[in-house]
C-alpha cells in the first residue's frame, strides 16, 4: 500500500514540474513582447516655429514622449495617440524619448532657423497711398512679426493678411503675411522687420507722387459691382479699359472710387492715368469669368448688364427665341444674318439700332415687352422679308430717333392685343407705320 501511494506522489510531482517549465519558458514570446515602437522617421529636421507630425507605425502599449531640452523641442502625443507632435522652440539640436511601456526609442530632432525674406527690399509709394510689400519667409508664428518705420512722418507701416497673387501666374492666389506701407510725405524711409527668431531685414521705401490702386487685380466671378479706389496723384484720373470686357461705374462725390461690372468672359488690364500728367499711371490686372453672367442656355448668354450675347461659334438659322433673362439685345448678335426666319424677343424692352441690318430673311418678330423702339433694321434697310409683326404689351412702344427709319410696311400685318386696339391706332407707333404703308385693314387684334 504504501508503494502505490509513493508511485501517485511521484506522478503528482512531476506533473507540477512538468506545468510550471511549460509556463515559464523564457522562450515562449508574450503579448507585450510582440510589438516594437516604430515610427515613420528616425529623425526629424524643421524650422524654427514650425510643427511637424510624425505618425506611429507599430506600438506595444500607450505611447509617452519627452524632450532632452524643451527649451529647444517640444514634444506631445496627439489625442488619438497615434502620432507625435513636435515642434521646433529654438535654434539647436535635442532628442526625443519615446516609451511605450515595454520599448524605448530616441529620436534626434535638429531646429534650424532661415533667413528672413521680403519681395522686394526697396519700393516705391505714392503719397496717401498704401502698398503691399510681402513677406516670403519667417521663422516662428505670423503674430510675432513687427515692422518698425524710421520716420513716420514719411512712412507708415504696419503688420496684415492678404490674398496674394503668384508672381508666375496671377490667377493663382494664397493669404500671405504683408507689410501695409502708406507714404505720407514725399521723402524717403527705412522699414525693419522682425520675426519671432530675431532674424531681420530692411526695406528702403521712396515716397513719391505715384498713383496706387486700393488692389492690384480683380477676378470677377460675379455680376455684382467690384470697386476699387484711387490713391495719390492730382485727383483727377482717366481710365482704359476694354469696354467689351467691362463696364465701369463711378461714384457722385467721390472722384477717386470706381467699380468694375461684367460684361463678357475674359482677361484684360485696366490703365488708370492722371489726367493732369498722363505718365503718372498704374495698372490693374481683371480677369472674367465665364460664369459671371445673368444665364445661358444652347445658343446665347445674358450678361450682367442683361445684354443677349450669342455663344461663340454658334449660328443661328430659323425660328430664333431669346433667353428670358435678356432685356437689350446688342448690335452683334443678330446683324447681318440671313438665316434666320422669325424672332420671339421675349423678355426685351430694348433692340440696339441697326442690331438686325441686313437680317432680310425674317418675316416674323414677336414682342412681349418692347419699350422703345429705334431702327432695328439700320438707316438702309432695303428689301426685307418682314410680312408679321405681334405686339403682347398692353402700351404700344414708343419711338426713339429715327425710327423704323426708310422701312417699308405694305404688305406687313400688326397684330395687337384686342383689348388695346383703340390704344395702339391712336399710338404714335401706328402713327409712323402707317406713314411707311402700314394699312388700316393690317391692324389685327391677337387671336
Amino acid at each position: 500500500m504504501k508503494k502505490i501511494k509513493l508511485i501517485y506522489l511521484l506522478f503528482a510531482v512531476m506533473f507540477v514540474v512538468v506545468s510550471c517549465s511549460e509556463k515559464d519558458d523564457p522562450t515562449e514570446p508574450t503579448n507585450k513582447t510582440s510589438k516594437k515602437l516604430t515610427f515613420e522617421k528616425e529623425s526629424v529636421g524643421l524650422f524654427y516655429g514650425e510643427t511637424k507630425e510624425v505618425k506611429i507605425l507599430t506600438k506595444a502599449g500607450k505611447v509617452t514622449a519627452t524632450s532632452s531640452d524643451a527649451k529647444v523641442v517640444e514634444v506631445k502625443v496627439s489625442e488619438e495617440g497615434d502620432k507625435l507632435m513636435i515642434k521646433g522652440v529654438k535654434n539647436g539640436k535635442a532628442e526625443i524619448t519615446a516609451k511605450d511601456g515595454v520599448n524605448t526609442v530616441k529620436i534626434p530632432v535638429e531646429v534650424r532657423i532661415i533667413e528672413l525674406a521680403v519681395r522686394e527690399t526697396e519700393t516705391e509709394v505714392g503719397k496717401n497711398v498704401t502698398k503691399l510689400v510681402v513677406i516670403e519667409k519667417f521663422n516662428g508664428d505670423a503674430s510675432k512679426l513687427k515692422v518698425v518705420s524710421s520716420d513716420e512722418s514719411k512712412v507708415k507701416a504696419k503688420i496684415s493678411k492678404a490674398i496674394i497673387e503668384n508672381q508666375e501666374n496671377f490667377k493663382d492666389k494664397k493669404e500671405m503675411s504683408v507689410i501695409e506701407v502708406t507714404g505720407v510725405e514725399v521723402g524717403e524711409a527705412t522699414l525693419t522687420l522682425t520675426d519671432e527668431a530675431r532674424k531681420e531685414v530692411k526695406v528702403k521705401v521712396t515716397i513719391n507722387n505715384s498713383l496706387g490702386l486700393s488692389v492690384t487685380s480683380l477676378n470677377i466671378t460675379d455680376c455684382e459691382v467690384h470697386d476699387f479706389t484711387i490713391q495719390g496723384g492730382s485727383g483727377e484720373y482717366k481710365l482704359k479699359y476694354d469696354y467689351k470686357v467691362l463696364s465701369k461705374k463711378s461714384y457722385s462725390g467721390e472722384p477717386n472710387k470706381y467699380g468694375f461690372i461684367a460684361v463678357a468672359k475674359g482677361e484684360t488690364e485696366v490703365i488708370v492715368s492722371d489726367r493732369n500728367d498722363e505718365n503718372n499711371k498704374v495698372t490693374l490686372k481683371v480677369v472674367v469669368s465665364e460664369n459671371a453672367n445673368l444665364g445661358s442656355d444652347d445658343k446665347f448668354i445674358v450678361n450682367c448688364k442683361k445684354q443677349l450675347v450669342l455663344k461663340d461659334g454658334v449660328q443661328l438659322t430659323g425660328a430664333v427665341v431669346v433667353n428670358d433673362k435678356a432685356e437689350k439685345v446688342s448690335s452683334t448678335v443678330f446683324k447681318g444674318n440671313t438665316n434666320v426666319t422669325s424672332i420671339d424677343f421675349k423678355n426685351v424692352a430694348e433692340i440696339g439700332n441697326s442690331s438686325l441690318q441686313g437680317c432680310t430673311g425674317i418675316t416674323k418678330l414677336i414682342f412681349r415687352d418692347l419699350k422703345k423702339i429705334g431702327y432695328p433694321f439700320g438707316t438702309s434697310p432695303g428689301e426685307l422679308a418682314l410680312k408679321e409683326i405681334y405686339c403682347y404689351m398692353d402700351t404700344p412702344p414708343t419711338l426713339g430717333s429715327w425710327a423704323l427709319y426708310n422701312m417699308n410696311f405694305a404688305n406687313v400685318v400688326l397684330y395687337v392685343p384686342s383689348a388695346k386696339l383703340d390704344t395702339y391706332k391712336a399710338s404714335d407707333f401706328v402713327t409712323k407705320c402707317k406713314e411707311l404703308g402700314l394699312k388700316d385693314e393690317n391692324i389685327k387684334p391677337i387671336q
